[in-house]
């Protein structure tokens, strides 16, 4: 699911987001860190998705390099 610029939320099938993304060019979320954080967030390079994909833990980043 995505929010598109008119803020209406869509949902389409995971093998067209590749596509999706490409189109909107900026991310959705900020992943910020602060110290005495509980959670590890970053940034997870995909070859597949050609670029970076943000991650709030690491048990989110397992689940993304599971899917990609």
């Amino acid at each position: 699911m995505f929010v598109a610029e008119d803020g209406v939320e869509q949902r389409v099938p995971w093998a067209f987001m590749p596509d999706v993304l490409a189109e909107l060019g900026r991310a959705v979320l900020s992943f910020p860190s602060y110290r005495s954080q509980r959670n590890y967030p970053g940034w997870y390079w995909s070859a597949t998705m050609g670029g970076r994909i943000g991650f709030e833990s690491w048990v989110e980043r397992d689940h993304l390099v599971a899917l990609i």
